[in-house]
């Protein structure tokens, strides 16, 4: 067992490309009954957590450099059998 943090930007977003993606992260974890905790947290951000659990996930966008940036934390858990951390490519990870 052990804490996670992912971490995904881009940079060069257009705001109205970035407010169209987290209108649908934020329908997503609404539907999926996750609270929000905060709003514009950055330029054009918030956060959300869920209520069962203390996993986390943020979503912001920056204005200086149009970076869409998205995280998310969850305290604890399960590794799969083998799982080695710097011999996973991170092509191998997806969104499920």
């Amino acid at each position: 067992m052990r804490s996670f943090v992912l971490e995904w930007q881009v940079t060069d977003v257009l705001r109205s490309d970035a407010r169209a993606g987290q209108e649908r992260v934020r329908r997503r974890l609404e539907y999926e009954g996750w609270r929000l905790t905060g709003e514009n947290v950055s330029d054009m951000g918030f956060r959300f957590e869920r209520p069962d659990t203390d996993e986390t996930v943020a979503v912001d966008w920056y204005e200086h450099t149009g970076t869409l940036a998205v995280s998310v934390h969850t305290s604890c858990g399960k590794l799969p059998a083998g799982f080695d951390e710097y011999a996973w490519p991170s092509s191998e990870w997806s969104a499920g």
